[in-house]
């Protein structure tokens, strides 16, 4: 599945690159603006994908969010979950949708939201990559998720150095932030099994 998903990023990728080499520049709906380009079958493939991929991250959204708030919240303060979970989580679901949509009708970028949540979770990608060969390892967890989310919340704040900059595009920053946030993530979650061999060799041979 992972791989998969790659290659998916990789090949929705070229939109991008088929709308520089054709010069279409004309909004941030790239994607809409190259379907239209490729005629009736190009688009309505093109909305297919868009409409399931954005019918897959709402519903795992909504489902995820909905349950914290009606059910593991409450256990996690000592409680059992609420009375009426469902209308609990419904309702949750219905105000974050609301709420949610607010910042688009004040006029920003779609994009925006994708690039930062996504720079957010980069820490997850070693976490899922090697914690089948690292084995139980709640402080490799923290370093790397928690790298991930300062990352994030720097690139929202536009506090990333222009040193990370890779190339000279409108999104050079974002592209080193993720590379080299990707790296710093995985060198974090391998430290604390480093300082634990480390240590461990300590005791086999005392001074």
């Amino acid at each position: 599945a992972g791989v998969l998903g790659f290659l998916g990023i990789v090949v929705f990728s070229l939109v991008g690159v088929h709308a520089r080499l054709e010069g279409i520049t004309s909004g941030s709906n790239i994607p809409a603006d190259v379907a239209r380009g490729l005629g009736f079958a190009g688009f309505f493939a093109m909305i297919a994908v868009m409409i399931s991929s954005a019918a897959s991250t709402l519903d795992s959204t909504f489902s995820s969010l909905s349950k914290s708030v009606a059910q593991e919240l409450p256990m996690l303060a000592g409680r059992g979950p609420l009375p009426r979970a469902v209308r609990a989580g419904a309702l949750t679901m219905v105000v974050f949708a609301l709420l949610g949509n607010l910042p688009m009708l004040a006029g920003t970028d779609i994009l925006k939201a994708t690039t930062i949540s996504g720079t957010m979770v980069i820490g997850l990608a070693p976490i899922f990559l090697f914690s089948r060969w690292v084995g139980y390892s709640p402080l490799s967890f923290h370093l790397a998720f928690w790298s991930g989310m300062l990352l994030g919340v720097l690139q929202a704040m536009q506090l990333i150095p222009a040193s990370w900059a890779i190339g000279d595009g409108k999104y050079a920053i974002l592209l080193g932030t993720n590379l080299y946030g990707l790296a710093l993530c995985s060198a974090a979650f391998f430290l604390p099994l480093l300082s634990a061999r480390n240590r461990l060799r300590g005791c086999e041979n005392p001074v």
